[in-house]
């Protein structure tokens, strides 16, 4: 990878299951140690469910969220993870 952040085998592996197979709903990408990890997953299928579990984790700076809404495609959702994160959505 150009960036020199690797992408964990796990993240792939997770993803494509919850693609292909829908075993969560949400996915918090976040990186350690120059590398792209796992911090969280859920099984909910509403936004609202997500937003509470990332409020809950005031450790993590930064974090990319993926959010299957249920349509035919899964919607990617960035955020730039803080205590006020409900301001950004809503």
């Amino acid at each position: 990878m150009i960036s020199g952040i690797r992408v964990n085998d796990n993240c792939v592996t997770e993803f494509n299951n919850m693609k292909i197979r829908k075993t969560c709903g949400w996915i918090i990408f976040v990186i350690q140690n120059c590398e792209i990890i796992i911090h969280s997953k859920g099984a909910s299928t509403t936004l609202t469910e997500l937003v509470q579990s990332i409020d809950k984790n005031n450790e993590i700076q930064c974090a990319y969220v993926v959010f299957d809404a249920g349509t035919s495609f899964i919607k990617w959702i960035i955020y730039l993870m803080h205590k006020h994160i409900n301001k950004i959505i809503n």
